[in-house]
């Protein structure tokens, strides 16, 4: 039984490394797509699919496949966006000059703020409500990112 257990626990972590790997993956792919197309057409597509698999995981709470392959999916889609994220937070145009620093300050706090609140958020909840939640954030992520025109004038100009 002991030799059993430790094998699952080792697949559990096999798992758990090729989902957490998808990040690394999506930071890559986010860096390689970056000037390829318009940026509010990508990323609302990436919280698009963000959203999807948010909600086969819902549906299917009960099926490892499911659950590793939709989660592989989030955080592939979770490294491209965080490299649009790094991103902007370093860029001076989009914040404006005067602005850089507090600009920067706002974005940086409030990453570490979302990043400690859904910690607390996974441990404290049941998996069902974390996903629920995480797909309301993506949603709201979507709606951001449309409003982000600054963005795509900087394609524009990029492309022009």
């Amino acid at each position: 039984k002991q030799w059993y257990q430790r094998r699952v626990r080792g697949w559990q972590f096999l798992l758990l490394a090729m989902v957490n790997g998808a990040a690394v993956l999506g930071r890559l792919f986010g860096h390689w797509i970056r000037g390829k197309a318009k940026f509010r057409v990508i990323y609302t597509i990436l919280a698009a699919i963000s959203i999807a698999g948010y909600i086969a995981t819902y549906t299917n709470q009960h099926n490892l496949i499911v659950i590793v392959l939709t989660n592989f999916l989030i955080k592939l889609v979770y490294g491209a966006v965080t490299m649009e994220t790094i991103y902007i937070s370093y860029n001076a145009q989009y914040f404006g000059k005067e602005r850089f620093s507090f600009g920067n300050g706002v974005a940086s706090g409030a990453g570490a703020i979302a990043g400690a609140t859904g910690t607390v958020l996974a441990i404290s909840t049941s998996p069902a409500t974390a996903v629920l939640v995480a797909m309301g954030v993506s949603a709201v992520q979507m709606l951001v990112v449309l409003s982000m025109t600054e963005q795509d004038s900087r394609d524009d100009q990029r492309s022009g």
